[in-house]
């Protein structure tokens, strides 16, 4: 749940800023994917441990990771949603 919070977060943020390109189907994948990588990649490691049963603090890293990213793509979006609508 974190890992879709996160993407979704950093995608509606990014599709909102390229959508008025011209080139917006080609610009929003080459700028969401190096930027949604760490929460993938974050998510993906997560579910890998507890799948393996691997002990909470194991996985305490990428959870810790999760939830900066959870909070901090919102709070950047929420910050620069009029410069973007805007413009």
């Amino acid at each position: 749940m974190l890992g879709t919070i996160g993407f979704a977060s950093v995608g509606t943020t990014l599709s909102a800023m390229t959508a008025q390109t011209r080139a917006r189907e080609v610009l929003l994948p080459i700028l969401l994917l190096p930027v949604a990588a760490p929460v993938l990649i974050a998510a993906v490691k997560a579910t890998a441990g507890i799948l393996d049963g691997l002990p909470m603090a194991e996985i305490a890293v990428w959870w810790r990771l999760l939830l900066a990213f959870d909070l901090l793509y919102p709070a950047v979006a929420f910050m620069t949603f009029d410069y973007v609508v805007k413009e």
